[in-house]
């Protein structure tokens, strides 16, 4: 039996499309487990960690205060909520979305800039998560943030936008998978994502 995740599914769908300029061997290594957060990925961290559990470590004082009135409105809902399905025959996808309110999911996302709507309506993530969540509805929560070279805090900027659960979703979502699985099987690393 295999098992998928959408973040997985998403890296190779970008790898392949070309995207970010990233190398099969950036792909490969992490299917393996292999892959070294940057240190702006770690950053990201840290600020969804403050989202989920109010954890201001590793945040300056300056962050905190522009994050604050977000995380006060978004504080009391379910956070990291796990799901899994078998969405194919010996394929488990596995998941878990940032928050739920009602049947609505929502995302949060930071980058050091917004790559546009349509690049995260591209994705396959957040299909994913409308399946295995059984939501019609995605909101996203993007923080882009900008650090100068002369100050110790980043500035940031935020965008809200949503997709919407759609009737082909599930093949679009199945065909992602059937083409993954191929990969993985075509450079033997079958047993990365054995469970």
């Amino acid at each position: 039996m295999y098992k998928v995740t959408p973040s997985l599914l998403d890296k190779f769908r970008t790898t392949r499309a070309g995207l970010f300029d990233k190398p099969i061997e950036e792909l490969i290594s992490y299917i393996k487990g292999e892959f070294i957060p940057s240190p702006e990925m770690e950053f990201g961290t840290s600020i969804h960690r403050y989202f989920e559990t109010g954890n201001e470590a590793l945040l300056h004082e300056k962050e905190i205060e522009q994050l604050r009135p977000f995380y006060k409105i978004h504080s009391s809902f379910p956070k990291e909520i796990a799901n899994k399905i078998e969405l194919l025959p010996g394929i488990i996808v596995s998941s878990k979305a940032d928050e739920l309110i009602g049947h609505i999911l929502h995302e949060f996302k930071t980058g050091q800039r917004f790559w546009g709507v349509n690049m995260y309506d591209s994705s396959i993530q957040w299909k994913v998560y409308c399946l295995l969540f059984e939501s019609p509805k995605i909101v996203y929560h993007h923080f882009a943030y900008y650090k100068p070279i002369y100050q110790k805090w980043a500035n940031f900027s935020y965008r809200r936008f949503s997709f919407y659960a759609y009737v082909s979703m599930e093949r679009d979502i199945k065909d992602i998978i059937d083409d993954f699985i191929e990969f993985v099987k075509v450079q033997g690393l079958e047993k990365y994502i054995t469970i």
